[in-house]
């Protein structure tokens, strides 16, 4: 909200980009009994989105970029496939999911929180939840601070219907990432919001054993394409982290 005022005074934007990514997560999807285990339950609530509109309303191309790729994979982490395309924006579709799934209605808690890297957040969730009502899905926005929400997953008192918007910070690991977000604690993990813990653990164990890098793109390439189709996750932009420069920064080159 301030770049057209300090680009006014003679700043520059710059900053790394590509730092971390804004998503929606089905925290309780691991449940076989809640609706978002339903692949076409996540598929509608992905479709119900339109990520263009909130990107072009609430960011700037030196803050936010559309992500093309399933989460986790930005141009920075192994794996990262130029091809492909970012979700579509389907109401109807998702209204047809939403049947197909046999979604009668069941209430979604949306848990509402703020991170470093994303103070918009509490208008981004306010317009997912509005994109989702608009088709039928029955959510009730919650707020809460992330502590008090990441203990209730961390020791596993999660109730059904939980998802949330967050973001996550880049690494170029991707097991790293698998780890801290798919695995059960049990396994290590750290907040499990996959919906096949035991498939995760599978890629977990998988890409760690591979040594050779084009091997271990390859592969991640698959995951990427599989993780994809799952909507496991809704990725909805690649976040940098601007900076305003003033007239006396002569020249500065971030890193990606």
């Amino acid at each position: 909200g301030q770049l057209a005022e300090l680009k006014r005074k003679g700043y520059t934007v710059q900053g790394p980009q590509k730092v971390g990514m804004t998503l929606v997560y089905f925290a309780s999807s691991f449940f076989p009994d809640d609706i978002t285990n339903k692949l076409e339950f996540r598929k509608a609530a992905a479709l119900a989105i339109d990520t263009q509109a909130i990107l072009d309303s609430m960011y700037t191309p030196e803050i936010a970029k559309r992500p093309t790729n399933s989460v986790f994979f930005t141009s920075v982490v192994p794996g990262y496939d130029t091809a492909m395309k970012g979700y579509s924006y389907d109401p109807a579709e998702a209204r047809r999911l939403l049947t197909a799934a046999g979604y009668k209605g069941e209430v979604l808690t949306y848990h509402s929180y703020l991170r470093p890297l994303n103070p918009e957040q509490y208008e981004v969730n306010d317009a997912i939840t509005s994109y989702w009502r608009a088709v039928g899905i029955n959510v009730n926005l919650v707020p809460i601070d992330f502590a008090t929400f990441r203990t209730a997953v961390v020791t596993g008192n999660v109730g059904r219907g939980w998802v949330g918007g967050i973001v996550f910070y880049t690494r170029p690991s991707l097991a790293g990432n698998i780890r801290t977000f798919m695995l059960s604690t049990a396994a290590g993990g750290t907040l499990p919001y996959y919906w096949d813990q035991a498939k995760a653990a599978r890629y977990y164990t998988e890409l760690n054993a591979i040594v050779d890098p084009v091997q271990f793109d390859r592969r991640a390439r698959e995951i990427n394409r599989e993780l994809y189709d799952e909507y496991w996750a809704i990725p909805l932009t690649e976040r940098g982290s601007p900076l305003a420069l003033g007239p006396r920064v002569g020249r500065w080159t971030p890193v990606e």
